[in-house]
This record gives C-alpha cells, structure tokens and sequence, in this order.
C-alpha cells in the first residue's frame, strides 16, 4: 500500500531538517581553498624561498672566497690586540693626574725640591719649602681637601734659615690615577 503524505512532508522541494546544503557548500569551498592555499606554498613558494637561500649561500661564499685566510686571519689578530690594548688602557694609570693635582693644590708660597710617585702604592712622596710654618700648615690642609687623596702625612719639617723644609706623603684614592 501506497505511502501517503497528507501534509506534503516528504516532497521534494523540501528536505527534512537535520542536513544543510547550504552548510555544505560552505564547508567544501573552505576546504578547496584551503588544499589551494596548502598546494601553491608547497609548491610554488617553497622552492623560492630554496633559490633565495641557494642565492645568498653562494653570495656568502663569494664574498668569503675574497677575503684570503692569512688575510682573515691576520684582520683577527689585529682586531684582538687591538682589543687587549683597550683593555690594557682601561687600567693604566694615568701620572698626567698628578701634574694637575700639584698645579691645582699647591700654595704659591711653596716650592718643590723633589716629587717621587709610587704607582704601585699609589703614593706621592714630596720634598720642598714652605715659607712658614703657617703656609706649611695651609699647605697639608689643601693637600687633604684635594679629591682623590686620602691621607697626607708630614714625615718631616724642620727649620731651614728663613723657611720651613719638609717632607709630606700623600696617599692616593686607588681609583685616582685609572682613566675615567
């Protein structure tokens, strides 16, 4: 017996509900673009990216090629001592501080008779005449006010006709003489 559809359910035009063809349209494009998408980078743009590496590998090994191994080593070498000697100036003491130092904290009532520098004490040692006792005294205090000294000592004074001769030792800071 023949099946009757009263309401006109099963027709045709109308599909029962639960599949869209809509929905797989929709789906399928994004699938083809995406296998599209997948096979144009596998194939067409991984092997520019393969010559674009291939060109500049062999531009490096030109560029290398031009430099000769002696001359690069050589480039190293030079560049490595020139490195070290930074490095070494760094450190150095500089003496041409102490110039400054004697020009700046010097009282022009004092003269000098012998200046002895121990940079590994990092030490001056001065020898000289103040015209009093006074000037002597005003003396030691601008040696211990100067920045970069951290002690002054007078090892000797004594009388000497109308002048006071002395001996003073100055420490240094251990900083003072290294370049800034």
């Amino acid at each position: 017996m023949p099946y009757s559809d009263p309401a006109g359910l099963l027709s045709k035009d109308k599909m029962p509900s639960g599949f869209s063809w809509h929905l797989f349209t929709f789906i399928l494009i994004i699938f083809i673009i995406v296998i599209f998408g997948y096979l144009g980078l596998e194939f067409g743009y991984k092997p520019f990216l393969r010559s674009e590496i291939g060109a500049l590998d062999a531009q490096i090994q030109v560029s290398s090629s031009g430099y000769e191994a002696d001359a690069q080593k050589n480039l190293v070498d030079f560049y490595s001592r020139i490195t070290n000697l930074k490095s070494l100036l760094q450190q150095h003491p500089r003496v041409s501080k102490i110039f400054a130092f004697l020009e700046n904290a010097t009282n022009v009532k004092v003269t000098y008779t012998a200046v002895d520098l121990s940079v590994a004490q990092k030490a001056i040692t001065i020898d000289g005449f103040a015209e009093s006792r006074a000037v002597l005294a005003s003396q030691l205090l601008a040696y211990e006010s100067y920045a970069g000294v951290s002690q002054v000592q007078l090892q000797n004074d004594a009388q000497f006709g109308n002048a006071v001769r002395f001996k003073v030792r100055i420490t240094l800071d251990p900083q003072f003489l290294i370049a800034p």
